[in-house]
């Protein structure tokens, strides 16, 4: 009889039932990817839903072993008064459509694109939009839910998504508004955390990566953005969708890791 390797650390998220908002795109879709090849079950939201069946396609060709692995479902997160309904909604009709607890949230919601315009225009109605609620005020509400349809103790967790801005504002008429609330999920994160426990709360702060938040930006501009910009990391490049979920695997798969912040931009809090 042949001995067998040990899979000590290959199948900590084999059978978890793991939520990705925000993961029909980017950085999640790729921890939706990375989640399936770990072998867990895989449900995908976005506010779009073409999105959703599109990301759900993609999935379900890529690995079609595990297809039956692969859900989504249409949830908007960016409206103040659906906000609270919707992200109870979405995570009811996980457990009822898994028929089991969630193991791992992680939320990655862009709210369709960056704050834009000059904060001497801005008054709080504008502030408060879909970015925003999108993606300062949906993990507050994520919180809200956890204790009710996320497993219990340190196996489970919630990994939340800010940005590199949060210790390096950029210049520009809304740098005071977008480093605020970026800094500020450092702060939700540690509270939730506490909240929360034993359960655990990470958050991730990217730097620039590609993904299609660049889309609408004429290819000329884009492309050289990104020859620009990744030229002043210490790695020389933009990072990559598939590089950064690493990051989200880590918080989900430590069960030691909670309250902390994972930096991963390539270097360029540092230059």
């Amino acid at each position: 009889m042949s001995a067998h390797d040990q899979e000590k650390y290959l199948n900590k998220l084999k059978g978890a039932n793991v939520l990705v908002i925000g993961g029909t795109s980017g950085i999640g879709f790729a921890v939706a990817e990375a989640s399936l090849e770990y072998g867990a079950f895989v449900t995908v939201s976005s506010s779009n839903p073409e999105r959703v069946h599109k990301a759900v396609a993609e999935l379900q060709a890529a690995y079609p072993s595990r297809k039956d692995r692969v859900k989504g479902y249409e949830c908007d997160l960016g409206e103040q008064a659906t906000l609270d309904a919707n992200m109870r909604g979405l995570l009811e009709r996980v457990v009822d459509d898994t028929g089991r607890k969630i193991d791992h949230v992680v939320h990655t919601a862009g709210g369709g694109g960056l704050l834009e315009g000059k904060l001497a225009e801005m008054g709080p109605g504008d502030i408060l939009g879909q970015p925003v609620m999108t993606r300062f005020f949906a993990p507050l509400m994520l919180a809200k839910h956890a204790p009710e349809y996320m497993s219990p103790g340190p196996r489970s967790s919630i990994t939340l998504t800010s940005g590199v801005i949060a210790m390096r504002p950029m210049r520009g008429g809304m740098a005071s508004i977008q480093s605020a609330f970026a800094a500020g999920l450092i702060g939700m994160t540690k509270g939730m955390a506490m909240d929360l426990a034993p359960m655990r709360v990470n958050l991730v702060l990217p730097g620039p990566v590609d993904t299609p938040l660049y889309d609408p930006l004429p290819e000329a501009v884009r492309e050289g953005m990104k020859a620009q910009v990744g030229g002043t990391t210490l790695t020389k490049r933009f990072g990559r969708p598939e590089d950064l979920a690493e990051s989200y695997l880590a918080c989900m798969k430590d069960e030691n890791l909670t309250g902390a912040s994972l930096e991963t931009n390539g270097g360029i809090s540092l230059v």
